[in-house]
């Protein structure tokens, strides 16, 4: 009910507000973004009860991430973990880079939530976070990834992590190439 009042709202916003809502929604609560789209026309009585034989089946994955980065300083690794239930994310990774001929390492430690979705050989997702950087000086940042992977084995897969952290002293972005372990969606 809560979901089909919330798309009711949206109608009545100007369009800056409707996008800024809009997307609120995809990212905490896309069954309401649904309603908006199937919206009851007025006049449609109420549906008092609605049963479903069957409870929605959920999605519980685990998997970590390992593989050589380029970006930041220079050259590095990347290590993560992550968590998924139903298309919700939340990784906590590593990454380390630092300059090829010597000198200062540039990488961050953060906790990222986002979202994810799975096809029967592959995984993509997107996520942003909190995070610690440190290089030069020490500082917080809001660390973001974006996952590609291929998963020809119920167990492992290979892709690509675009990451980047964005933060007031020493913003950075690179990009891994990773084994992928664990159980996939």
């Amino acid at each position: 009910m809560a979901s089909i009042l919330q798309a009711r709202l949206l109608l009545l916003m100007p369009n800056a507000q409707r996008l800024l809502c809009a997307l609120t929604l995809l990212l905490f609560c896309p069954s309401a973004l649904a309603a908006q789209v199937t919206a009851v026309p007025e006049g449609t009585p109420p549906v008092e009860h609605v049963t479903d034989d069957e409870p929605p089946r959920e999605v519980q994955a685990f998997w970590i991430n390992v593989g050589p980065a380029i970006g930041g300083a220079g050259g590095g690794f990347h290590v993560s973990a992550s968590m998924q239930i139903n298309d919700h994310l939340w990784t906590g990774r590593f990454v380390s880079t630092e300059a090829i001929l010597g000198g200062d390492t540039l990488g961050d430690l953060g906790v990222l939530y986002g979202r994810s979705t799975a096809g029967r050989f592959g995984l993509a997702s997107g996520a942003a976070g909190l995070g610690i950087v440190q290089g030069e000086t020490t500082t917080i940042g809001l660390p973001v990834e974006i996952q590609a992977y291929f998963r020809p084995l119920p167990f492992a897969g290979l892709g690509v992590t675009l990451f980047g952290n964005v933060n007031p002293a020493q913003p950075f972005a690179g990009v891994a190439v990773a084994l992928q372990l664990g159980d996939g969606p």
